[in-house]
């Protein structure tokens, strides 16, 4: 119970990494600075994810990833019923 609640905290970390890159244009630091700490936060995002991920488990990294896909379209499934009445 407590390693899944570790990587559930480690995904949650990777989410306010990610969220503070829309920060970074607002900060006073020069151009090139801004750069790499937009990086550093990408990397570090993606990391402290994939580590949450691999404690939480497979099944749920994929289920949630599936649900936070912009570009996945949601079909709708036929109705069975409706198409087999004349």
């Amino acid at each position: 119970m407590t390693k899944k609640y570790f990587g559930i905290v480690l995904i949650g970390i990777s989410f306010l990494l990610y969220g503070a890159i829309f920060l970074v244009p607002f900060t006073p630091f020069p151009t090139g600075v801004k750069a790499t700490l937009v990086a550093g936060l990408a990397i570090a995002g993606e990391v402290t994810f994939w580590i949450g991920g691999f404690f939480v488990g497979r099944e749920l990294v994929k289920k949630y990833r599936s649900k936070l896909n912009p570009f996945k379209r949601k079909t709708k499934e036929p109705d069975i019923e409706k198409a087999d009445t004349p």
